[in-house]
């Protein structure tokens, strides 16, 4: 709880400092001046969330950052996130490839520590990324493994949305019937949890 209060803290002195110092100068300021590498790999990770559409460059760079220092303190949950990170800057840059791949270590890193919750993120993620590039068969199978352990952990709000992942999958493919029904289950499930938002 500490660790969150400091580092929104940090980021909400980020508006006075980034009006003043080139970025790279205000950003290892603030870097430098953190007590712990814990801190500075979740502040870079944050950074690269944020800038992402204002300069993706950068964006990548702090990832970038973020990973290597995560391994050189052996910050497995860092080096985690800064790939998963890496894995969304890169499909953004249309980086099919590269967004893969660092998914692909995001979730090893995961499973190894039995995170179902990110599990499911960076499969779904990488569904994601195979669907924007028309490689549906490969978008189903990751879309179904972040289904199954969504259904072992009995997980009714991520088992809708990863249902509605596979469904707008099927509707790509004109499999209009088997999108339809999906989607009435997914009524039915996001009504017993009563998720407006997903009705």
């Amino acid at each position: 709880m500490i660790r969150i209060i400091l580092l929104f803290g940090f980021l909400n002195c980020l508006r006075f400092i980034f009006a003043e110092v080139a970025p790279n100068e205000r950003m290892q300021s603030i870097l430098d001046n953190l007590p712990k590498d814990s801190l500075r790999i979740d502040s870079l990770n944050e950074w690269a969330l944020q800038h992402r559409y204002a300069n993706l460059s950068l964006s990548i760079s702090l990832a970038k950052m973020a990973g290597e220092l995560a391994l050189k303190s052996n910050n497995s949950e860092g080096y985690a996130l800064s790939n998963y990170r890496l894995g969304l800057l890169y499909r953004m840059k249309e980086m099919p490839d590269s967004s893969v791949w660092h998914y692909r270590k995001a979730l090893q890193n995961w499973q190894s520590t039995e995170n179902a919750e990110r599990i499911v993120n960076s499969l779904n993620a990488i569904s994601k990324v195979y669907r924007m590039q028309g490689s549906y068969d490969s978008a189903l199978f990751y879309g179904y493994k972040a289904l199954e352990i969504c259904r072992l952990d009995n997980d009714t709000a991520n088992i809708a949305k990863s249902q509605t992942k596979i469904a707008i999958i099927y509707e790509l493919t004109g499999e209009y019937d088997k999108a339809a029904e999906i989607h009435a289950n997914n009524l039915e499930l996001y009504k017993s949890i009563g998720d407006e938002q997903g009705i």
